[in-house]
């Protein structure tokens, strides 16, 4: 059995301070945190490592919040990479939800549901609306 590397890629957005997201007051970075998401990389499994910054709050909003890269918010479990591949499939390329999840499980070894794809249809159709 052929063994397939995993590519990784690394990210990073923690600058020394960075705003509060509700008032805006900028905070003091404090520690390091690593998230990571799957990437989408031609014909091998992959994923997204992103370190992103801990920073204690200055202001009464909070205590502490973190902050985010825009390839990966928080809560995130796929990279934008794979949400652009999915949306752009059924939009461009005119394939079915079931034909997008097929593309990306023969050709990127991406395994999605079809709630995810549907999801981010519906957020992209939103973005464009407004």
């Amino acid at each position: 059995m052929v063994q397939v590397r995993l590519k990784t890629r690394r990210l990073s957005k923690a600058p020394k301070t960075w705003p509060c997201p509700v008032c805006g007051k900028r905070g003091r970075r404090y520690a390091f945190r690593e998230r990571q998401a799957v990437d989408a990389e031609l014909g091998r499994p992959a994923v997204v490592k992103v370190r992103v910054g801990l920073y204690a709050a200055r202001c009464e909003c909070q205590k502490v919040f973190e902050s985010f890269h825009p390839e990966l918010p928080k809560g995130w479990k796929f990279s934008l990479r794979v949400r652009e591949l999915a949306v752009s499939g059924v939009v461009r390329d005119k394939l079915s939800v079931e034909g997008v999840r097929e593309r990306l499980r023969e050709e990127f070894v991406v395994q999605v549901s079809e709630g995810c794809v549907h999801k981010w249809l519906a957020e992209a159709g939103g973005k464009n609306q407004s």
